[in-house]
């Protein structure tokens, strides 16, 4: 029988094998942000340069490993996907689809880079909700909870540092020195 040489592509298989393991990984993901940003960056976004990279820094975290695969696609895909999703470039693009409403409504906190989920009409909870997470922004709330004296310092930072999703009010309403009480 004569010998079969074959050749291929490593860096095309590579990224069939990480297609396959984010379609796999997607199946149970609730979270559509995270299956759009994840779709977005390998089916779109990574080039042959992007994924050579990841393979260097997949290799030398892995004690200069070269041989791809060898315990299974599952092990090695994981370690890379881990690197894809603890990148900037990926948080940015995830954080794009938050803020273009794909789980809903809710606030995005620039500062932290985070979204709070909220039910529509809901949004200043969800801003309160943040707030909790800056202490001298939350003292500066609860201060003016205690007087309701406009504290335009607060008003501010959540108009410079929150983005509202699927609201419907101009933003300046959600500001505290605006609401009745």
């Amino acid at each position: 029988m004569k010998k079969l040489t074959l050749t291929c592509d490593v860096l095309s298989i590579v990224k069939i094998a990480l297609q396959q393991y984010i379609d796999r990984f997607n199946r149970n993901q609730t979270d559509k942000a995270i299956q759009r940003a994840s779709n977005e960056v390998i089916y779109h976004l990574y080039t042959d340069a992007d994924i050579e990279t990841l393979l260097k820094v997949w290799s030398e975290s892995n004690k200069g490993e070269t041989t791809l695969f060898k315990d299974g696609l599952d092990n090695d895909c994981r370690q890379m996907w881990d690197m894809i999703w603890n990148s900037e470039e990926y948080k940015k693009i995830l954080n794009k689809q938050y803020c273009m409403g794909i789980n809903g409504p809710g606030v995005f906190d620039k500062a932290l880079d985070r979204f709070i989920p909220c039910s529509i009409g809901d949004h200043y909870s969800a801003i309160i909700r943040a707030l909790e997470e800056h202490s001298d922004m939350w003292s500066l709330y609860k201060a003016f909870k205690k007087d309701l004296k406009p504290i335009i310092e607060l008003d501010i930072f959540i108009l410079k540092n929150f983005i509202l999703v699927g609201n419907k009010n101009n933003k300046t309403w959600y500001v505290p020195s605006e609401r009745q009480y």
